[in-house]
């Protein structure tokens, strides 16, 4: 995840609900060559609402103030 926030491909959450957003970037993450091999393992070892849950909850930990890795409102 580190790796997609280094390359762009996590753009702050939008009003958009949080499920589109998350589905959005994971479609970004499962595309680009740097994050594409985990994308396809997480794909193939988890089921779609599983995946998501643990996508939402590492951008939930990145987000914290404390780790600095992502910024709040961008």
């Amino acid at each position: 995840m580190t790796a997609a926030v280094l390359v762009g491909l996590v753009e702050p959450p939008t009003d958009e609900p949080r499920e589109r957003w998350l589905g959005r970037l994971w479609h970004r993450l499962a595309t680009h060559q740097a994050t594409r091999p985990t994308a396809v393992y997480l794909a193939a070892a988890l089921h779609a609402p599983d995946r998501m849950y643990l996508l939402d909850r590492v951008l939930a930990r990145l987000a914290e103030p404390e780790l600095g890795v992502l910024a709040p409102g961008g």
